[in-house]
């Protein structure tokens, strides 16, 4: 975060101008013992600032100085509020499937087989698992970037041998899509466990294993033969039962109806100190801005909600009001054959739809962001994708253009080191400060010199600089001009080690609470003189 302080230049050029008054080194030369004194005046000169530079010191990264397309002075504020990855924003939950039965129905009379055969087992019908999601999903497609599958073969099938085929159509191979086959023998009433690293595989879930098309849907073939020896028996409640489970699934890609998708970030509190040198009285910004961009991987759109931006001082906060924050404001995602692109969404919240001016009034010294969006806040598409890649990262923009109010806002500077030593042969001078003044805002000065705690010399308030007038857009239409004269005495000085400057700025109509708009093209314009009078004594 950035920090914004006015410059004190205009106060360090005044008190500058009193020390080089005081610099009698030119008379550093041999002459003849006299006792005298002397009236000099002294020009000390002249400069000229822009409002650009009358705002300066800025120590930290995020905010910038620019200027609006009208030529207005503009304070920018660039921060990152969130990132929300794929994997903190959709997880496949472990999925446990019921266990499905086959049971080969040959009558065979009791108590035994009087044949020595093979059957044929062709005409099991597919099994068909419901895969789930946590939130409705009509899933199309799985690429599986880890996770594990368990298939069980159980047999009732006592003294009974088989060789069974099992075909997992759904899960596909990522080298060559053929689907996940293998052929193992069951040998009497057993229970068999084949394991698969998910890692290698995707799974296609819209066949349903009978050619129709559906969603979510894992289907396993069977086939095989029972060899049946003379003697062996089939009881009727004898089967084969098969289950799934399928663990630590982790993805590469997820297509399909995604439904509504939660994409939620922490809530985030930085510092926005922006205001933190503007000490007392009233900053109104007239046109401020705060942008919230969005870049957005996920292949859905996303519905934000802004009913969580709050600002807060260290006395009070405030919410985030106003037809922005009404219903979720739409951002867009990539389609399908955008895959790995991002798509950026800008949403302005200004004085047309929100409360951001009673906001920034507040002269507030932190912004507190809390993300809430879901996915397809309008209508369910079944063109969703997620990648192990997607994200949402947030940024806030915040533009407060010079379009102001500033009524007794005051600052406080101090000098530290001032060696009063400086002022002793200095006798009595008049400091005079001349400005001309395009600048709407207006300023009066007071400087007070201690020793330690203790005041020695109050150089009291006056105008230094007088507000140019405006039009009614607040525009400059000329300058102001304006003399101030502060009376200094060297003796009242010598003790001094610091002094404290005292600056309270007013905008043009400020008490009518019309904003002036600060133009870089303003400038004030300080001449300095002096007139010293100095006690000179040879010896």
């Amino acid at each position: 975060m950035k920090k914004i302080k006015f410059k004190y230049i205009i106060f360090i050029s005044i008190l500058l101008s009193v020390i080089q008054a005081c610099d009698l080194s030119y008379l550093d030369k041999d002459i003849e013992d006299f006792d005298t004194e002397a009236n000099w005046a002294i020009p000390v000169g002249n400069i000229t600032y822009a409002v650009g530079e009358l705002i300066n010191e800025i120590d930290a990264e995020g905010l910038e100085i620019k200027e609006t397309n009208e030529g207005v002075v503009s304070f920018v504020y660039l921060d990152t509020l969130a990132s929300v990855s794929a994997v903190d924003a959709t997880e496949i939950p472990d999925q446990s499937f019921p266990s499905q039965d086959y049971s080969p129905g040959i009558d065979i009379p009791s108590p035994g087989s009087f044949i020595d055969e093979t059957l044929i087992l062709d005409q099991i019908p597919p099994f068909a698992f419901s895969l789930s999601g946590s939130n409705g999903e009509e899933f199309n497609k799985i690429v599986f970037s880890e996770g594990y599958l368990r298939l069980t073969v159980q047999s009732t099938f006592a003294d009974i041998d088989m060789d069974l085929t099992l075909t997992l159509n759904s899960l596909k191979s990522k080298t060559d899509d053929s689907p996940y086959e293998v052929t193992m023998p069951i040998n009497g009433a057993t229970s068999e466990i084949i394991g698969i690293d998910l890692a290698a595989f995707w799974v296609d879930l819209t066949d349903d294993g009978n050619g129709g098309s559906t969603t979510n849907t894992f289907v396993l073939t069977v086939s095989g033969s029972i060899d049946l020896d003379i003697g062996d028996t089939i009881a009727s409640e004898q089967k084969l039962s098969f289950s799934l489970d399928m663990t630590n699934l982790q993805f590469e890609a997820i297509y399909g109806n995604l439904k509504n998708q939660t994409v939620n970030s922490d809530s985030q509190t930085i510092d926005f100190d922006v205001f933190e040198d503007f000490g007392t009285g009233t900053f109104l910004f007239a046109d401020p801005t705060l942008r919230l961009i969005v870049d957005n991987s996920f292949g859905f759109p996303l519905g934000i909600d802004f009913g969580n931006i709050a600002v807060s001082n260290a006395s009070e906060a405030n919410l985030l009001m106003g037809a922005v924050t009404d219903t979720p404001l739409i951002i867009n995602g990539p389609a399908l054959d955008q895959q790995g692109q991002t798509v950026r969404d800008t949403i302005t919240i200004d004085n047309t739809n929100s409360n951001i001016v009673d906001l920034l009034a507040l002269k507030p010294s932190q912004l507190t962001v809390d993300i809430s969006a879901t996915s397809n806040p309008n209508s369910y598409s079944t063109q969703n994708f997620i990648l192990n890649t997607s994200a949402l990262n947030a940024y806030v923009e915040v533009d407060m253009p010079l379009d102001v109010v500033l009524e007794n806002i005051e600052f406080e500077q101090e000098l530290d080191d001032i060696n009063g030593a400086d002022f002793e042969d200095l006798g009595e001078t008049t400091l005079n400060i001349h400005t001309i003044n395009t600048i709407p805002l207006g300023g009066t000065l007071e400087m007070v010199f201690y020793n330690d705690n203790s005041i020695v010399y109050t150089i009291t308030e006056q105008v230094v600089f007088a507000a140019a007038p405006v039009d009614t857009n607040g525009i400059s239409t000329g300058a102001s001009t304006n003399t101030a004269s502060f009376d200094i005495t060297g003796d009242d000085l010598k003790t001094a080690t610091r002094a404290v400057l005292k600056l309270k700025m007013n905008t043009t109509n400020a008490s009518a609470n019309s904003p002036v708009k600060l133009l870089a093209a303003n400038t004030l314009d300080i001449s300095i003189t002096t007139d010293v009078s100095i006690d000179i004594n040879n010896n």
